[in-house]
């Protein structure tokens, strides 16, 4: 099961046999939780990243939660459970899909601007620096 919106963030639930493990990822903070039957077993923060690794025990036997942002102009995340370098679960989730191109163009618009915006702010206040 899977769900993800900007308001709640993305939630991903994956079966390995006895054990029911949900992950919950903030978009706007970066917070990664990974739950093994509804209990916290890690938590790390990745803001900057686009993939974000989860070391985790089940059964005794060593595990590792992938988080990989495959497109991050459509929020589209891949979480893999892998045991050694085999996946054994995997689940793909996006904010937005091809059913909303509008809306998909906007958010790519609304980042580029954002971009611009950051990088013209560092440009101005250099050139003045070195003006001064």
């Amino acid at each position: 099961m899977k769900q993800i919106s900007m308001k709640q963030g993305l939630w991903c639930r994956l079966q390995h046999e006895q054990y029911q493990i949900a992950v919950h990822c903030s978009l706007w903070s970066g917070k990664e939780v990974v739950y093994v039957n509804d209990h916290p077993v890690s938590i790390k923060r990745n803001i900057f990243r686009l993939m974000g690794k989860h070391h985790i025990t089940l059964g005794g036997k060593p595990f590792t939660i992938e988080i990989d942002v495959e497109n991050p102009f459509t929020y589209k995340i891949e979480v893999r459970l892998k045991k050694g370098p085999r996946t054994i679960e995997r689940e793909t989730v996006a904010l937005f899909t091809q059913k909303k191109p509008l809306v998909q163009g906007l958010a790519f618009i609304g980042a580029c601007a954002l971009v611009g915006i950051v990088f013209g702010y560092f440009a101005g206040k250099f050139y003045i620096m070195g003006l001064t």
